[in-house]
């Protein structure tokens, strides 16, 4: 599991370049999902591992991107579970609609 987190000083100076990564990391996820070939060769010549192992994992990765609507509905309720679980583990309150960012 990921996610990416910025200050809200980074996010209001680089706004433009927060929004091509997001476009670049969902295409991302895109290609490692779809071009499985490609993105087991990238593994290995990269070596972060052997190609033949990718190609068998990938497909149960369940590697996704989310953003806007789907994203803030799938990890507000992913932190109600935390808080309810222990309330220290996200900082003692779930964070309010301004803690997600929407491109």
């Amino acid at each position: 599991m990921g996610c990416l987190i910025v200050r809200n000083d980074f996010l209001n100076e680089n706004k433009a370049v927060v929004d091509a990564f997001l476009n670049e990391y969902s295409a991302s996820t895109y290609s490692a999902n779809e071009e499985l070939d490609e993105t087991a060769e990238l593994a290995e010549k990269f070596s972060i591992m052997d190609a033949a192992v990718v190609s068998k994992a990938l497909p149960y990765c369940n590697i996704v991107y989310m953003d806007g609507a789907k994203m803030k509905e799938s990890v507000s309720k992913y932190l109600n579970v935390l808080y309810t679980a222990n309330p220290a583990s996200i900082g003692g309150a779930v964070p309010g609609d301004d803690f997600y960012y929407a491109k």
